[in-house]
């Protein structure tokens, strides 16, 4: 049997993911990943584990029309590899998101399948509604966390509970392994060496305000230093007119970015408290 791990974003977006994908392997199922996007890295490591590692074209965009066309692309071409599959092996599909559950609609009731489901959703309705078509029929829901599986088990009536899948990186390095990352990283990591760095790793965006956190370590004085280290959601901006000396970074992928974590003098995050799903992360 196949187990195809189908994920409509990049892979190292959801952390989660990778690590399904890995702790199968290490049960010995005969794994393929099914994305928009991975990692060489992760590629290398994923293909050293034997998995079939698969990246579908996304079509992005940000008006409803284009976003239609992502959806119908990503659902065509993904049906397109299960069926292939499907004539060579029996198959189990490990489904994640709610994102991928509206691609792939209720397709995927010709299979046998589980889903993997990362947030609550409960202010969007397209999401909930594609999930509630194919909930009932699934061997298994996994979620994060044990509240959001209480209300999932209410909202859709479902005869068990979800199983809860903590939210926590498969690949922990050793001290010896994050010193081998220093020579990749060095010039961003001298800041961590010469300051108490105060760190937020995560999406850099308006529902995860930082304004309050970045005004107090400015009043600490020069040996203190913000960092923010992810995708900025044009915020980045906003904070720099509070503290011009703070330093941002792009995006790095698991497990590098715990070099940062390892080294940071204090690491912070937030929610906005605007959501159940917020609250509950």
């Amino acid at each position: 049997m196949k187990i195809l791990v189908i994920h409509k974003s990049t892979i190292e977006q959801i952390p989660p993911v990778l690590s399904a994908i890995n702790i199968l392997c290490d049960l010995s199922y005969n794994v393929v990943s099914i994305s928009t996007g991975v990692t060489a890295s992760n590629v290398h490591l994923l293909k050293e584990k034997g998995v079939d590692v698969h990246v579908v074209k996304d079509y992005k965009g940000a008006n409803r029309l284009k976003k239609l066309v992502s959806y119908y692309n990503f659902r065509k071409q993904v049906l397109t590899l299960i069926e292939e599959y499907a004539k060579k092996d029996d198959l189990l599909l490990w489904i994640e998101g709610a994102y991928t559950i509206l691609s792939l609609g209720t397709a995927i009731k010709k299979y046998k399948y589980i889903l993997q489901i990362s947030e609550l959703h409960e202010d969007y309705k397209y999401q909930l509604n594609a999930i509630k078509r194919v909930i009932h029929n699934a061997e298994l829901v996994f979620m994060p966390e044990y509240n959001r599986t209480i209300l999932y088990k209410i909202w859709f009536n479902l005869n068990s509970m979800p199983v809860v899948l903590p939210n926590k990186p498969y690949f922990y390095p050793c001290k010896e392994e994050l010193e081998k990352l220093e020579a990749r990283y060095a010039e961003q990591l001298a800041l961590f060496r010469n300051k108490k760095v105060i760190l937020y790793q995560g999406q850099i965006a308006s529902t995860r305000d930082l304004s309050n956190y970045v005004k107090a370590v400015k009043n600490l004085g020069e040996e203190y230093c913000t960092v923010l280290l992810g995708n900025d959601h044009n915020m980045v901006e906003k904070y720099k007119a509070i503290d011009k000396s703070l330093v941002h970074i792009d995006f790095i992928p698991a497990p590098d970015y715990l070099i940062f974590t390892s080294m940071a003098y204090i690491g912070i995050l937030t929610y906005n408290p605007s959501s159940l799903n917020n609250m509950y992360c």
